[in-house]
């Protein structure tokens, strides 16, 4: 009876505007959403409320569920909180919004200026897209409160932009897989639990991650935590400032393409760069250890500083860089260096370089 109720109410909103959803029954549960409509529906139907303003499904009250909300879109949707939340209950083990099939873009905003809404998953991934459509999520936030889980994860050939977005996860933040891409602005990432693997990560084939001018910052629990990790070979980041802060690696490159612009590398434990394999381009940037080198360089990586400032973080054990002994720094940097210890190219200290 209650949900029967609910759809009643759901029926008379839809009337009065001029809509009504022809496909679903009296009480019957509903099922992918492929329209507004069909949102409107859902949220009636399990006890929120919401209207259509302007193209836009406009959230007036808050929603808490234990299903899943799927989208296979046949029409562009897009979301504003208005100062409410989603929230995913226990109930929901694996997405809690799932962008797949046909989809067309989907939007998820807020435009009340306020700093209720946000969009929670107790114990499932938050977002997972895996449509060839865009995913935006613009001015809320995405809580994931799982040890085990991801807030936002995509694959195939889909654009996902998080706009001026709060992100906090206990596992791993943003995950690009194969196909996918990320561009993520202004957006703060706070993470994690102990079991942690990383906050921003490109792990697929052809996966592309840009991050502007955005700030990730990292638990001293999350020991094994990497702010920005990359692990494919032909995946693709690009860093154009922000902050970065972990207890492990700030940003670890076991594989693929790292060009960095500018920004603020900090490691409490290890380094704020460790470059593995692949290729990595500094064009600027402080990277700082608080325990060991700041940057550490294996054979077999390419990688090329040019104007970026290193400093490690116990001067009398260790130097700014640790390379490969047959290396030599001249050939990551070129001939244009210094250091603020000057008896050793790799010194103690402070190193800087310059294009």
């Amino acid at each position: 009876m209650r949900n029967l109720k609910y759809f009643v109410l759901a029926f008379a909103l839809m009337f009065s505007i001029g809509i009504c959803n022809v496909n679903a029954a009296v009480g019957q549960a509903p099922g992918s959403i492929t329209t507004k409509v069909d949102l409107i529906y859902y949220i009636y139907y399990y006890g929120g409320s919401a209207k259509i303003v302007d193209d836009k499904v406009v959230l007036t009250s808050s929603l808490d569920l234990g299903v899943a909300l799927n989208f296979s879109s046949t029409e562009a949707i897009t979301i504003d909180l208005n100062g409410n939340h989603l929230y995913f209950d226990s109930n929901v083990e694996s997405t809690a919004i799932n962008i797949y099939s046909i989809s067309k873009n989907v939007t998820i905003t807020d435009s009340s200026n306020t700093d209720n809404d946000y969009i929670r998953a107790q114990s499932a991934v938050v977002f997972s897209n895996s449509s060839n459509s865009a995913l935006t999520i613009e001015n809320t936030k995405v809580i994931s409160n799982s040890n085990s889980k991801t807030s936002i994860s995509a694959y195939g050939v889909n654009t996902n932009n998080i706009v001026n977005t709060t992100i906090q996860s206990e596992f791993k933040g943003i995950v690009a897989q194969a196909g996918s891409k990320f561009n993520i602005k202004n957006s703060t990432i706070n993470f994690g639990n102990f079991t942690g693997e990383y906050a921003i990560g490109a792990t697929g084939s052809n996966s592309s991650v840009v991050v502007t001018n955005s700030n990730v910052s990292m638990s001293d629990n999350a020991t094994n935590g990497k702010a920005i990790y990359v692990g494919a070979d032909t995946a693709n980041v690009t860093i154009n400032s922000g902050t970065f802060k972990s207890y492990n690696n700030a940003v670890d490159v076991e594989k693929g393409n790292v060009v960095i612009n500018g920004g603020s590398f900090v490691s409490t434990n290890n380094y704020a760069l460790r470059a593995l394999a692949g290729k990595t381009v500094v064009n600027g940037g402080e990277f700082t250890s608080n325990s060991t080198f700041g940057i550490q360089i294996v054979s077999g990586a390419d990688v090329t500083l040019k104007t970026s400032k290193i400093k490690a973080g116990n001067s009398s054990a260790f130097g700014a860089i640790s390379m490969p002994n047959t290396s030599s720094l001249a050939s990551y940097i070129g001939a244009d260096y210094f250091v603020s210890d000057p008896s050793t190219s790799t010194g103690s200290g402070m190193l800087y370089t310059t294009a």
